[in-house]
């Protein structure tokens, strides 16, 4: 099993952050196409000099029909 990020967008404003990637899984043992795309939002802040996960909501991403 491998997963593989593609970072969509980074915004930083100050001591704040919100990352937008995809994660594409690709699961051992099944046919090369088979995978598991997750759409994924972060938030991050920095405390104390060094950038910390504060909140983060995660959906599957459907291909097109």
């Amino acid at each position: 099993t491998s997963t593989e990020p593609t970072f969509e967008e980074i915004i930083v404003s100050g001591d704040m952050a919100i990352v937008r990637v995809i994660w594409t899984t690709h699961l051992r043992g099944m046919p090369a196409d088979a995978r598991r795309r997750l759409r994924d939002m972060q938030i991050w802040r920095k405390v104390g000099g060094r950038w910390e996960f504060f909140r983060g909501v995660h959906y599957p991403l459907r291909d097109p029909a």
